[in-house]
């Protein structure tokens, strides 16, 4: 088997989970904002982050958008999830706050076990 054996190692350890609720067409830079997002939390080398986009929903202006519904169709909404430490995404938190205009951000504490394949 030699050394190029994959070995699957695991780290252990607290973080936190970052989650945005913004609506599909908001803006940031010239940018969607989700897609802002993702690209500044690979940036600033963060664990993860996934963009997922709603079906149905409502936010803060309490207009329920669907995919049902044509007109509304193009602006659903969207949630943004990024992990990492309690320290890396308060910073990231920080800097992302300023740019949302409407939604919702929030975080929780979780533990985290991160799996990887390494060679050995």
């Amino acid at each position: 088997m030699g050394s190029n054996q994959l070995s699957v190692s695991k780290n252990s350890y607290s973080g936190t989970v970052l989650q945005i609720y913004v609506d599909e067409l908001a803006k940031a830079d010239n940018l969607s904002l989700h897609n802002w997002i993702m690209q500044r939390a690979h940036q600033h080398g963060l664990l993860s982050a996934y963009i997922f986009r709603a079906n149905e929903g409502f936010g803060v202006s309490r207009v329920i958008k669907t995919t049902k519904i044509v007109d509304l169709a193009s602006n659903l909404p969207v949630l943004i999830v990024v992990i990492d430490s309690v320290e890396k995404i308060e910073a990231f938190k920080e800097e992302i706050s300023a740019k949302v205009k409407e939604g919702l951000v929030f975080s929780f504490p979780i533990e985290l076990d991160v799996f990887g394949k390494k060679n050995s």
